[in-house]
């Protein structure tokens, strides 16, 4: 019976972590079901009638519930100005933002059984990444991808970007360098030993420096290329050794080196225009002084009252902290960046330098998305980063 209770307990971590992984673009049936909100009804089912065999010593942990009621606030009073100015018109909007603060419910309640989350999360993400990897490589040699992503609508020159099962390209590249943070924190605290983690990490990171070259996000390759140097600092041989046969890949296989060239003759391209666009939407969300803010998921209203034509027709920030300054007000960006301030100190105290870098990687990698609020699998990662932070 014991064993029973187990596997069903660590299915609910399963299901609640793939969910949030494959998020919200597939839909099932005529019912509008997709992978993270059967994850949620799923873990929400066992962590109900499971709850006294997950752990007979179940406490809460003050970090998680102080990030906990910052969700909380966020999702009532982001809803509630949404909704008293008169903004919420997509019943998609309203199911999202439920889910979402379902999803952050149940990662508070799990979280508490902090090692057991250390332990499946790592687990999931290591097999997801192989699935990842297989998908992404059909993509790039066939160029097809599913029907909701935005490669499929981009120039002939791109369909080899692949996208794999979110909406673009920089939301793909985000969600795989965040994972691979958090392996490198298990591989590097708790599997430091163990050779044959530390080659499949080192490897999935590898292939992650190419997908971040063939779909030009700046903003990953910077933070992938970080974790690669310092690993190499670390484990010098046997990183020199793996580096050095995928060049030699790259060199066997004509088309990948086709698709970088293809790249660098591109990565100019509307780059000046690039960068003054994303300046003006960021000058005009730092002077947008509403106490409340726009409401929750609302930061298009700002840049459509503005009509600024330096948008260039982009109505979101491209930046999780100015979205949350747009749509929540500053005393909630504020506090949230104190937060943050307060693990990355800390970290820096313990010793756990890693650590503190992570929680810094953390918020330059969702500067790289367009839909930064409603990726759902940063928040298990950002989760997970916490119950590092109390394990270790």
């Amino acid at each position: 019976m014991y064993i029973k209770n187990e596997t069903i307990i660590s299915l609910g971590f399963a299901s609640l972590f793939l969910g949030a992984l494959l998020g919200s673009s597939f839909y099932i049936g005529v019912i509008i079901l997709t992978p993270v909100r059967l994850g949620i009804i799923t873990a929400s089912l066992i962590l109900f009638f499971h709850f006294n065999s997950m752990n007979r010593d179940y406490k809460v942990q003050p970090i998680l519930l102080f990030i906990f009621l910052f969700y909380t606030y966020q999702f009532i009073v982001g809803n509630y100005v949404a909704v008293m100015s008169a903004t919420v018109d997509s019943t998609t909007k309203v199911a999202n933002s439920i889910f979402l603060y379902a999803l952050l419910t149940l990662l508070f309640l799990y979280g508490n059984i902090y090692k057991r989350y250390i332990a499946i999360l790592y687990k999931v993400s290591k097999y997801f990444m192989f699935i990842l990897v297989i998908v992404s490589l059909i993509e790039i040699t066939f160029k097809i991808h599913f029907s909701f992503s935005i490669v499929n609508t981009m120039p002939e020159i791109f369909h080899y970007t692949p996208s794999a099962f979110y909406t673009n390209q920089n939301d793909f590249l985000a969600i795989v360098s965040l994972l691979l943070i958090f392996n490198m924190l298990v591989v590097k605290y708790y599997k430091k030993d163990n050779r044959a983690d530390m080659l499949i990490f080192v490897s999935y990171l590898l292939y992650a420096i190419f997908l971040s070259v063939i779909t030009s996000s700046r903003v990953n390759m910077i933070v992938l290329l970080l974790i690669f140097l310092i690993f190499l600092l670390e484990y010098k041989k046997t990183l020199l050794t793996l580096f050095i046969s995928f060049i030699m890949i790259l060199v066997l296989f004509p088309s990948f080196v086709e698709m970088y060239n293809l790249y660098i003759d591109s990565i100019s391209f509307g780059k000046g225009e690039s960068t003054s666009m994303r300046f003006h939407l960021y000058k005009d969300a730092l002077l947008n002084f509403k106490i409340f803010g726009e409401g929750t998921d609302n930061s298009s209203l700002l840049y459509i009252a503005l009509e600024n034509p330096e948008y260039q027709g982009m109505t979101n920030p491209h930046n999780y902290i100015l979205e949350l300054l747009i749509n929540n007000g500053y005393l909630f960006l504020i506090t949230y960046l104190a937060f943050n301030g307060y693990l990355i100190f800390k970290s820096i105290l313990m010793r756990r330098y890693f650590l503190a870098l992570t929680f810094m990687l953390y918020q330059f990698i969702l500067i790289s998305s367009s839909s930064s609020l409603f990726i759902w699998s940063q928040y298990i990662y950002y989760i997970g980063f916490i119950v590092l932070f109390i394990d270790l």
